[in-house]
């Protein structure tokens, strides 16, 4: 990453990544390693759910976990960690219960900003009164109405070097002369091994999995997005962050949106929500769907060059210079 660095920066900044998905943990921990690149001393904490503090620790944080869910306890726990980490500020990867939650509970709370993306409308709606309380709102994907003057910001990756083909493929054990399917595991383990199961008819396939045992066709690599130049078409549910990896790398790719509570997945695969992919793509709903646009894109399509998402670096300044 490059960039000038931050004079006056804060000492200390905590954040908040309590959403249940690992697209919350992968945002802020780009955001962390944006911070750390342009203000290498400041001190940080992530506050994740407790499934995740290993996966925060294996990347080498500073990571704490509140050991109850119920909004009071959680408001009480936040208040002590942070009392005892003393931040200068916090920034909120958007979270709609925290945010209406325990978050509204704590009572010495530092600076906030916060750190969006693309949410079902009624969910902007409720937030919107909560967010005046924030110094910045920093939005990552198309912005509502209903927000007030949010500072856009390219999507927030956190791969930022693409390993290119040739070594990627030969990471993956994958014969450089048969066409390649990558995979992106999310949800159940249940719903991945039904993916894998489905994709099966490939010539060559991987996918990428932390919750399924590591096997031939399975990788537990994470983030996935450093091996995928090595597709040539990408299977994937559209959250944010494999989605914009995917358009990121330019590969051909086929969405399969998952149905989540607050984030609309359907209005992202199909670039609705600000960035469409430039190569080839297809969305699926069905098995048979699945498997007409993978073997259709193995045929016909189309890659574009790789572009490199800078929103880590432009929302860890706004950070930076809000909180300082």
């Amino acid at each position: 990453m490059t960039g000038r660095a931050i004079s006056t920066p804060p000492e200390r900044l905590a954040f908040y990544a309590l959403g249940g998905g690992k697209g919350h943990f992968m945002r802020v921990l780009a955001l962390i390693r944006a911070v750390h690149s342009l203000a290498p001393g400041v001190k940080t904490l992530m506050v994740v759910p407790d499934r995740l503090l290993e996966l925060a620790r294996r990347f080498g944080l500073a990571a704490a976990a509140p050991p109850c869910r119920d909004r009071q306890g959680l408001a009480t726990w936040l208040d002590d960690r942070l009392s005892e980490f003393r931040p200068d500020g916090l920034v909120v990867d958007v979270f709609v219960r925290g945010v209406l939650g325990e978050l509204g509970l704590c009572r010495h709370l530092p600076p906030r900003v916060l750190l969006g993306r693309s949410l079902h409308p009624e969910y902007h709606r409720m937030v919107r009164g909560a967010l005046q309380d924030y110094r910045a709102v920093l939005w990552a994907e198309a912005a509502p109405a209903e927000l007030r003057d949010p500072l856009r910001v390219d999507p927030v990756v956190v791969v930022q070097e693409l390993l290119e083909r040739e070594r990627a493929r030969h990471d993956l054990g994958l014969s450089p002369d048969l066409p390649a399917v990558l995979a992106i595991g999310t949800g159940s383990t249940r719903s991945q091994q039904r993916l894998l199961e489905r994709l099966a008819f490939v010539p060559q396939l991987r996918l990428f999995s932390t919750e399924l045992p590591a096997c031939d066709q399975v990788v537990s690599r994470i983030p996935a997005g450093s091996w995928l130049l090595a597709a040539d078409v990408v299977v994937s549910a559209a959250g944010y962050q494999s989605y914009h990896e995917i358009v990121q790398a330019g590969v051909p790719a086929v969405f399969v949106p998952q149905r989540r509570q607050i984030d609309d997945q359907a209005a992202r695969a199909q670039g609705r929500l600000g960035f469409a992919p430039r190569a080839s793509w297809r969305v699926a709903a069905t098995p048979e769907e699945l498997a007409g646009a993978v073997s259709e894109l193995l045929v016909t399509g189309t890659r574009a060059d790789p572009v490199r998402f800078s929103g880590a670096e432009q929302a860890a300044r706004h950070v930076l210079k809000t909180l300082s």
